[in-house]
């Protein structure tokens, strides 16, 4: 990813940022992970992108004080 690509003529610089979730007994659907990874993904975009980020629950709490 750390390559330029080509595409139509216009060379484009693309970035990943990724998210991970680690599964713990506390987890009751599969989905409740993904959300978890979701919130690392976005902390990783939120600090400067092209980056990966390791679950917190501090993340969690702290997307549901954003929601309120």
């Amino acid at each position: 990813m750390s390559k330029p690509v080509n595409l139509l003529g216009q060379e484009i610089f693309p970035t990943a940022s990724m998210g991970i979730a680690i599964a713990h007994a506390g987890y009751e659907r599969p989905e409740e992970m993904l959300i978890d990874a979701d919130l690392a993904m976005y902390e990783a975009k939120s600090v400067g992108r092209d980056r990966i980020t390791l679950f917190s629950p501090e993340m969690r709490a702290h997307s549901s004080k954003q929601l309120e």
